[in-house]
């Protein structure tokens, strides 16, 4: 009943019986879409994964950087901070372009397949 209440409060109905039958074509059809984009999706998660270490690093760094008086040791840490940037940069870049793709790849099977549901 949660869930019920939940989709009502977002405006969404419930499936009817017939979008609700699940078939073995229907089904073998999802495989396949989903085969297309696990790749992509494993290596979205992986980049999220290490910015996410990144970004930990970095608040550690910026704190050892701000206690730390000698400026060698300062200066370390600061390149260390600017590698990490660096690398969650170039990991936005490659998920920006990873999901671009794959709106790209949907649209376009939108197209070609429009009577086909989501």
């Amino acid at each position: 009943q949660e869930f019920r209440d939940k989709a009502a409060q977002n405006s969404i109905e419930p499936l009817n019986n017939e979008e609700a039958t699940i078939t073995e074509e229907g089904v073998e059809k999802d495989r396949e879409l989903v085969a297309g984009f696990l790749p992509n999706t494993k290596k979205v998660v992986i980049k999220l994964k290490e910015m996410d270490t990144n970004n930990k690093t970095i608040i550690d760094l910026k704190k050892k950087q701000i206690q730390e008086v000698r400026g060698e040791k300062e200066k370390e840490h600061s390149e260390e901070l600017s590698n990490k940037v660096m690398q969650n940069q170039t990991n936005q870049k490659f998920i920006k372009e990873v999901l671009d793709n794959m709106r790209i790849e949907v649209a376009a099977a939108k197209k070609k397949f429009p009577d086909e549901p989501e």
